[in-house]
């Protein structure tokens, strides 16, 4: 709620970022309004601004880990929830099924194929592995998509495989 003092009409910017604990899902929304002496902007939901989105968060593996060459697979996870937090499972309101979950992988620098993640067992967890395919540093993107709104999220994290 806000009230504002004014003697004439005025066009009101109103702005929101975040979430501020999940800096690699932030995103910033700006709407502006007109806004008239004694008039309430009350009506149905009132003045409403949308983070559109996920929260993509990598689990595993963790950021710079280094991996011996018989490394045959790395396990790869992920919890994605939506930006205001709410839970995704399969069949649930946020339904797990209807989102794209995949990694998009680097090897020194070289596309590799992607891979997809699947449900979990546990709310907001998606999983999948990489295939190692010689040594190098590797480069993993986790995206989630919804491909029915086009709400994306999206988070990263390296790990090297050693040549020995």
């Amino acid at each position: 709620m806000a009230t504002l003092d004014l003697d004439a009409p005025r066009l009101i910017e109103v702005e929101a970022y975040g979430p501020l604990a999940q800096p690699q899902a932030a995103h910033r929304v700006t709407s502006t309004q007109w806004v008239v002496p004694g008039r309430h902007i009350s009506g149905g939901d009132g003045w409403v601004l949308e983070l559109p989105g996920y929260v993509v968060d990598v689990l595993a593996p963790p950021a710079h880990v280094k991996l011996p060459a018989d490394t045959g697979t790395v396990a790869l996870r992920a919890n994605v929830a939506l930006m205001c937090g709410c839970p995704i499972v399969p069949g649930g309101l946020w339904d797990a099924d209807t989102l794209e979950v995949k990694g998009l992988i680097t090897r020194n620098g070289e596309r590799v194929a992607p891979v997809d993640l699947t449900f979990a067992g546990e709310t907001s967890q998606f999983s999948g592995a990489v295939p190692i395919e010689g040594p190098g540093l590797y480069d993993v993107t986790v995206y989630a998509y919804n491909p029915a709104n086009g709400n994306t999220g999206v988070d990263r994290t390296t790990f090297v495989v050693s040549g020995n």
